[in-house]
């Protein structure tokens, strides 16, 4: 059955298969053309929708990627690896680290330990992805 309603929506122009994929930021922009260029030669709600979900993708990749996470989006991400940067001028915490749990006053990481949210951008950050070395 359910073959058979996949089958009468691509026949109905209602089906897109996604690559599952994360994209550099070539790709993205290369899917986005991609996409654009569909939506231009086939202009339906369901290109349009592919298009608009790519654009909106690579905008908040790339506005995340060099923002820290606020503490509310840190809480949110529970058991996900995120990039710990030190503040204080050590090194000792720039790595990867999953936070099991979260608290209204601090972070348990994967392990033990304890860090402190009253310290958050004082003493230590975190991002989505690890940030690129200045130069």
């Amino acid at each position: 059955m359910r073959l058979l309603e996949l089958a009468k929506a691509e026949k109905d122009k209602r089906l897109v298969v996604l690559p599952d994929a994360k994209y550099t930021d070539s790709d993205g922009e290369e899917a986005l053309r991609n996409a654009m260029w569909t939506c231009w030669n086939t202009n339906n709600p369901v290109t349009r929708y592919t298009a608009d979900a790519i654009a909106e993708k690579l905008f908040r990749e790339a506005t995340s990627e060099s923002q820290p996470l606020t503490l509310d989006e840190l809480r949110e991400m529970d058991g996900e690896p995120v990039y710990m940067v030190d503040l204080t001028g050590g090194t000792l915490w720039n790595q990867w680290i999953i936070f099991e749990k979260s608290t209204d006053y601090g972070f348990i990481p994967m392990g033990g330990g304890w860090f402190d949210a009253e310290n958050y951008g004082k003493t230590w950050l975190t991002y989505r992805r690890k940030p690129e070395e200045e130069s």
